[in-house]
């Protein structure tokens, strides 16, 4: 006996368990076949092999934890149910700005700049009760409330306010256009709009 189990807040038909192995070795393919990694074969220091092996299994690790739509996986990807399955914007540089540097840019495209774009109107009103311009970006969150989860230091952190900005310079590195540009607009404006006003 075989079967699927499909959790989606929309009807959706799941795959059939024959057909979830030959679509998993298709994904896995292209996977492998797009992006880059660092060779280091060639290399005569005797740690090389390590840190290829190492290399490969984190492109592997990352592609099952932390490819996602829409928004960036729970903070501890599929390992577990940490931070109770919110996503923390401090983290989602470590977690998913890599998609692009390695080549894979449809990963990073598929969370940036959306998150931040729904987002936005909360982050906005978060700043102007605060008494600031712009958007202020909460630290954990999910996309339902969009608001900041409760917790002792969350509403105080401030290192993920200029994430965006890297990200989007990130984007506009790997798709040097207008587009790009435009996209990004009203966060990138929000978000020095804030760092100005808080400065």
């Amino acid at each position: 006996m075989s079967f699927t189990a499909l959790f989606s807040p929309r009807m959706e038909t799941p795959s059939l368990p024959k057909d979830i192995p030959k679509r998993s070795s298709r994904g896995w393919q292209e996977y492998w076949q797009e992006g880059g990694f660092v060779d280091l074969t060639e290399s005569t220091n005797p740690n090389a092999t390590e840190l290829q092996r190492r290399i490969i299994l984190s492109q592997h690790a990352m592609r099952v934890n932390s490819a996602a739509t829409g928004q960036p996986p729970q903070e501890s990807g599929l390992v577990y149910n940490g931070w109770w399955g919110k996503f923390h914007l401090e983290m989602v540089v470590w977690h998913c700005a890599h998609w692009v540097t390695w080549g894979r840019r449809k990963y990073f495209d598929n969370i940036f700049p959306g998150v931040y774009e729904s987002l936005l109107p909360s982050s906005e009103q978060r700043a102007r009760r605060m008494g600031w311009e712009g958007a202020r970006w909460p630290k954990m969150t999910e996309l339902v409330t969009k608001g900041v989860s409760p917790g002792e230091t969350r509403a105080f952190l401030q290192w993920q306010q200029p994430h965006p900005i890297y990200l989007a310079e990130l984007a506009f590195k790997a798709n040097p256009t207008n587009e790009t540009l435009l996209k990004w607009d009203r966060v990138l404006t929000s978000t020095a709009d804030y760092m100005a006003s808080f400065a």
